[in-house]
C-alpha cells in the first residue's frame, strides 16, 4: 500500500476545508426560514466527524480550531465554545484512531453518535452553567437527532465526492474483498 503524498494530503485538507466553509454559507443564507421551525441538523459537526474519524490525517487540529470559529462567528455562537467543544470530541476521536480503522459502519455511526451528544450537550450545558440564553431541551435533543441522521449522509457525500476512505483501506477494493 503506497503512502499519502504531502501534495494529496493537502489536497485532500483543502477539500474539507472547501466544502466547510461552504456549508458554513449555506447555513447563513436567508433561504424563507419560518422562525419557531424544527431546527435543522448541524451538517458541519457531522462531515467533521466523518472526516476525523475515518482520515485523522487530513483534518489537522488547526484546521478544525479555524473552521469551527469561523462558523462561531458567522453563525453568532459564543466565540470559542462550539470550538473548543469540537476540537475535545475530535481529538478524543483522533487519540482512538486505530481502534475505529476495522469496525462496522454501525459501530463508527455510533461512535459518532456518542461524540456528537457529547459536544451538543456539553456545549449547552456550559451555556447554562454561565446563565447564558440556551436553546430549549426539546430543541436541542431535535438538533442532535437531526444531526445524527445526518452522518450517513455526509459519509456517502465524502466518500463518494471527495475519496475519502478509511485509513488503511485499499482505493481499489472489489467486490469479493481482494484488492
Amino acid at each position: 500500500m503506497a503512502k499519502t503524498t504531502p501534495l494529496r494530503q493537502a489536497a485532500a485538507t483543502a477539500g474539507f476545508i472547501a466544502f466547510a466553509v461552504a456549508l458554513i454559507l449555506l447555513a447563513i443564507l436567508p433561504l424563507d426560514r419560518i422562525p419557531g421551525a424544527l431546527p435543522g441538523p448541524d451538517l458541519l459537526l457531522a462531515a467533521t466527524l466523518v472526516w476525523v474519524i475515518r482520515r485523522p490525517d487530513v483534518v489537522p487540529l488547526g484546521v478544525v480550531v479555524v473552521v469551527f470559529l469561523l462558523a462561531d462567528f458567522l453563525w453568532m455562537r459564543p466565540p470559542g465554545l462550539m470550538t473548543a467543544a469540537v476540537v475535545l470530541g475530535t481529538e478524543f476521536l483522533r487519540s482512538r484512531s486505530v481502534l475505529t480503522t476495522e469496525v462496522s459502519f454501525a459501530a463508527e455511526w455510533s461512535v459518532a453518535a456518542a461524540i456528537a451528544a457529547a459536544i451538543v450537550i456539553g456545549g449547552s450545558a456550559v451555556l447554562v452553567l454561565f446563565g447564558v440564553a440556551a436553546p430549549g431541551l426539546g430543541m436541542l435533543l431535535l438538533k442532535l437527532l437531526g444531526t445524527i441522521a445526518a452522518y450517513p449522509v455526509m459519509m456517502v457525500i465524502a466518500r463518494f465526492g471527495f475519496g475519502v476512505r478509511r485509513k488503511g483501506v485499499p482505493a481499489r477494493l472489489g467486490f469479493g474483498g481482494r484488492a
